[in-house]
């Protein structure tokens, strides 16, 4: 194992090109596909809307709000390989490189800020969140998707225990809130009292293989294992992993997270 900690980002893990592609391709749309509505409804997008999506990683919210909403979508992320993945997916959507905490946009420029996933990744959230309120304009919303607790889902707590037993490595911070944390972190002047939603969506992934990858590249990203070592790996996990999966080899299982969203004051 290698440690490869490169920034942050919304979709996943800072790693190359060559992770970032196997990562969208095994991790991305599967784990994060199931709450692109509700971070929509949330901060209230609308045909034509200016929305920017903080950490946007790879892309998948910013390509839900732009494909399914109509929106005019801005994805910024501070990881190069990343937007190269994004772009070259979607290159009629406008990414820009750039940090959470200091985002390059003039006060009062969206019609919605959202960020799905990427909170606990940035480096420091309380000032991202002060970055998010300024460049959102007044009366609008703000909505942003963060996991639950790790022990409110059974199968990332048992993929998480069986990785550090046999990697000696466990999870980044992406499960360490619960409402009062977010609460705290959102209740700021300027923004109205956040409302936060715990919900559960079912999650699938094609196989048990392709979710322990997905996870490696996501959950474990300031340590990189060595592909070797994850293949061999690869049978014992499946066994071990075997009843979270249907009768057709495809994991599935309830994933918890909170949805908060906050609205900016109006201007006197």
């Amino acid at each position: 194992m290698e440690n490869d900690m490169q920034g942050t980002t919304g979709d996943g893990p800072g790693r190359g090109l060559r992770d970032v592609e196997r990562w969208q391709e095994e991790g991305a749309v599967h784990l994060f596909r199931p709450w692109l509505p509700a971070v929509a409804d949330a901060a209230g997008v609308k045909p034509m809307d200016r929305v920017l999506d903080v950490g946007c990683g790879t892309g998948v919210l910013s390509r839900y709000l732009t494909d399914e909403r109509k929106a005019r979508v801005t994805g910024i992320d501070q990881n190069e390989a990343m937007l190269s993945v994004a772009s070259a997916i979607s290159p009629q959507i406008r990414w820009d490189r750039g940090r959470a905490e200091l985002l390059p946009y003039e006060n009062n420029s969206f019609d919605a800020v959202v960020s799905q996933f990427a909170l606990s990744l940035f480096h420091n959230a309380e000032d991202a969140v002060k970055e998010m309120i300024r460049v959102v304009r007044p009366g609008k919303p703000i909505a942003v998707a963060v996991w639950d607790s790790l022990g409110s889902t059974a199968a990332f707590q048992a993929l998480r225990n069986l990785l550090t037993r046999e990697f000696g490595v466990g999870l980044t911070g992406s499960f360490a809130y619960d409402t009062e944390k977010l609460a705290a972190l959102f209740r700021r002047p300027g923004i109205h009292t956040p409302e936060i939603r715990t919900l559960k969506a079912l999650t699938t992934f094609p196989t048990i293989r392709s979710w322990i990858r997905a996870a490696t590249r996501w959950w474990t990203w300031a340590v990189r294992i060595d592909d070797r070592d994850l293949e061999g790996f690869l049978p014992a996990g499946e066994k071990h992993l075997a009843g979270f999966a249907d009768a057709r080899g495809r994991v599935v299982f309830h994933a918890s997270a909170h949805i908060v969203k906050t609205v900016k004051e109006q201007l006197d």
